[in-house]
């Protein structure tokens, strides 16, 4: 009678006819190799004395199962429906001095998405409405507030395989609401992406118009390095971001840190306490870390703080 040897590792099944088992130890190892797309699985079995017809079983056998590794499921990027979000943020920006200034910031805004073929690339409409409350000394001639009120246009088309196209227009209002001498205001980005390694490396060219009288206009150029699906790095100007996935919940949410290194500030038509109309560019370099929870269809809520 012949014999046969069966292994099934989490439940053993064995069929050893004419034969004498000792011991059998298992011994189970695993190794992750991360990044290579595939998990490797060692499993040592040590037979010690195991006789079949005859013959001694091998001793140490090194079996290698390779399994492939569980794609991540990505977040929905956009909701199938007009609506995508409505957001109100705020914050405070203290004075770096006794002779610099501060503000409180309100802003509210509502996007919606109009399909433009198919809602995989939608035409974004953005309703906002911001006001900065300012607190500065005497001899800082400014308004108390400061408001912004537009709406936001943006597309971003696939050209080919390797391009894509954006462009974002928001005319506004910007002003104290006291004057209406050059409150209109209009910004405005255009660029290309090209995939230069799809998923990877991209390369982003163009120009962005900020509609500021100490700035009008900026180069907007850089490139998107993501290394992983755990970081992605923004090597762009006028703004460079790092960001560092903390927590994934499935294709529900994510959790992110994020750093940014960048411009602020803004112009508005005001009226100085004299009653001329006037300009007020308020412009800062400044560094801000935060966290943002990323729920899929464009949901969310961030907290940030400036350094």
């Amino acid at each position: 009678m012949g014999c046969q040897c069966h292994h099934s590792f989490g439940r053993s099944n064995k069929i050893l006819p004419d034969s004498k088992v000792r011991s059998i130890l298992f011994y189970t190892s695993s190794l992750l190799a991360s990044g290579n797309g595939w998990a490797r699985i060692v499993l040592l079995v040590s037979l010690t004395g195991l006789l079949c017809n005859g013959s001694e079983a091998l001793l140490g056998q090194e079996i290698l199962v390779e399994e492939p590794t569980v794609l991540e499921e990505p977040l929905e990027k956009f909701k199938k429906q007009a609506l995508q979000r409505a957001g109100l943020s705020t914050g405070w920006l203290g004075a770096a001095n006794n002779h610099d200034l501060s503000s409180i910031w309100l802003d509210a805004s509502v996007r919606f998405g109009i399909p433009l073929g198919s809602m995989d690339s939608p035409l974004a409409i953005t309703p906002g409405f911001r006001v900065d409350w300012l607190s500065a000394v005497p001899s800082i001639d400014v308004p108390d507030a400061l408001y912004d009120t537009g709406v936001e246009f943006f597309h971003m088309r696939p050209w080919n395989e390797r391009w894509k196209l954006l462009g974002m227009i928001r005319p506004a209002v910007r002003s104290d609401f006291s004057t209406s001498r050059d409150a209109f205001k209009m910004f405005a980005l255009a660029a290309a992406i090209w995939q230069y390694i799809p998923d990877r490396l991209s390369i982003t060219m163009g120009a962005v118009y900020l509609g500021r009288s100490d700035i009008p206009a900026l180069p907007a150029v850089g490139l998107v390095w993501t290394p992983d699906a755990k970081q992605r790095v923004e090597l762009q100007f006028p703004r460079t971001r790092y960001f560092r996935r903390l927590a994934k919940d499935g294709a529900d949410s994510e959790l992110w840190a994020q750093a940014t290194l960048g411009i602020g500030g803004n112009t508005w038509a005001v009226t100085r306490s004299n009653g001329s109309e006037d300009e007020i560019a308020l412009r800062d370099l400044r560094l801000t870390t935060g966290i943002e929870k990323i729920v899929s269809g464009v949901g969310g809520w961030f907290f940030e703080t400036v350094v």
